[in-house]
């Protein structure tokens, strides 16, 4: 049996999001924390949230931690770090299997939460300050999956479309921070970055599966009610609804296959404005097969090998990715923008509209499927004005006419050019 996810407010400003149900063998959990991207401590965050998902003062071994989480039929936990808008969010996910499946009547899910939040509360540290050896081994690990993501010239190619299309904008500072700012920390500053989370940030506890609601509920107050919480800091994103200028911006690389990026304004005020039309358009323009982009741009054309469009409704984007020859370069961009201005004009008909409706409803049929799943959709719209359930967004999806679509595409407008060239 199935539930709407429910809401409440633990203390101030922590707020615990619980979805029971019994469909599933496993439980989720994760505790989400967010702060501005432009205060200065990204990749203080950053590595914190990957030390303290290792170890805790009564684990203080990766393989004691690993000893207890077997104890736990196997369970897991993990730290990541996302931006949504113009905030960075940290996360420690926790997965273990349901209470159900447990071999005696303990609860795994209080068990596992209990020690996801004693990594929080009670982290393995030398007085103060966490240990040396272990905030090397985590600045070397934060180093290479900086070097990875520039190492992979499709991610590359897109956060530096960001950085020059939001260069004013606190969208354009990367998650993680920069490679001088993580060599720079010491364990004072991640200390102090985790003082700072606990006594001001905005955080969302969601947890998944079939547990004893006012177990959990009486366990998440003990825990973060003892907190003295100061000011909570607020979140805001900066939203820009049309562009002051079109640029191009190109730069030379050895690559096998050239990387363009377009990025667009929405024509978004806010993350939630005109939405439900926005997704329909991003992807009747360039998501879907049905779409123009893969129609005309890539099959009809042969201009690329690939081409699509994604909104970033938190931020009021559409970003366009293609790998092209660099003699297609322009004959790309200039097909691009010649299929958005057929968006503009109409071109498109009611089979592709139906076509792009159920092709999204029934993504988002699939949206709860797995307790991931469900953890994931709610977790990202923590920063959100508002938030939808699948079925709230589908029913929205299927309102949309072509008319909203046709306004959608005429409220956005091309921004910043980018490619990467040999």
């Amino acid at each position: 049996m199935r539930s709407e996810m429910k809401t409440e407010t633990v203390c101030k400003g922590v707020e615990l999001c619980t979805y029971k149900t019994d469909d599933f063998k496993t439980a989720q959990a994760s505790v989400n924390i967010a702060m501005p991207l432009d205060d200065g401590n990204n990749a203080a965050r950053a590595l914190l949230i990957y030390l303290i998902s290792k170890t805790d003062r009564d684990y203080p071994t990766i393989k004691e931690m690993t000893d207890r989480l077997s104890m736990l039929y196997g369970a897991s936990i993990s730290g990541s770090v996302v931006k949504s808008g113009e905030s960075q969010v940290i996360r420690l996910t926790l997965e273990c299997i349901d209470d159900k499946f447990a071999l005696t009547d303990e609860s795994i899910i209080l068990d596992s939460l209990s020690l996801m939040f004693d990594m929080i509360f009670s982290p393995n540290v030398e007085g103060s300050s966490f240990k040396d050896e272990d905030i090397k081994r985590e600045k070397r690990l934060m180093i290479e999956r900086i070097r990875s993501m520039n190492d992979d010239k499709i991610t590359y190619a897109a956060n530096r479309l960001i950085e020059e299309m939001c260069k004013d904008e606190a969208y354009s500072i990367r998650k993680y921070g920069t490679e001088e700012e993580i060599e720079a920390l010491t364990g004072e500053d991640i200390s102090k970055a985790l003082i700072d989370v606990l006594l001001h940030a905005p955080i969302q506890i969601n947890v998944i599966g079939g547990f004893d609601e006012d177990s959990v509920r009486k366990l998440v107050s003990d825990r973060f009610s003892k907190l003295e919480r100061g000011d909570i800091t607020e979140l805001r994103t900066q939203f820009l609804s049309e562009a002051y200028d079109e640029r191009e911006i190109r730069e030379k690389q050895e690559v096998n296959q050239c990387k363009l990026v377009i990025g667009m304004r929405a024509g978004m005020t806010y993350d939630r404005d005109n939405y439900a039309a926005l997704k329909v358009m991003t992807d009747i323009f360039g998501s879907g097969t049905y779409s123009k982009l893969f129609m005309n741009v890539r099959e009809k054309q042969s201009l690329c090998y690939y081409c699509s469009a994604k909104l970033d409704s938190s931020k009021g984007i559409i970003l366009i990715q293609s790998g092209v020859e660099k003699e297609n370069i322009d004959k790309a961009v200039k097909a691009i923008k010649h299929e958005f201005e057929d968006m503009r004009n109409g071109n498109f008909d009611e089979e592709v509209i139906n076509s792009s409706k159920l092709s999204l409803c029934d993504g988002l049929a699939g949206a709860l499927d797995t307790p991931e799943d469900i953890d994931i959709w709610y977790a990202v719209q923590q920063t959100a004005s508002c938030v939808y359930s699948p079925r709230e967004l589908s029913d929205m999806i299927k309102q949309v006419t072509k008319e909203e679509i046709m306004t959608a595409a005429s409220f956005a407008s091309f921004d910043t050019v980018y490619i990467l060239e040999n």
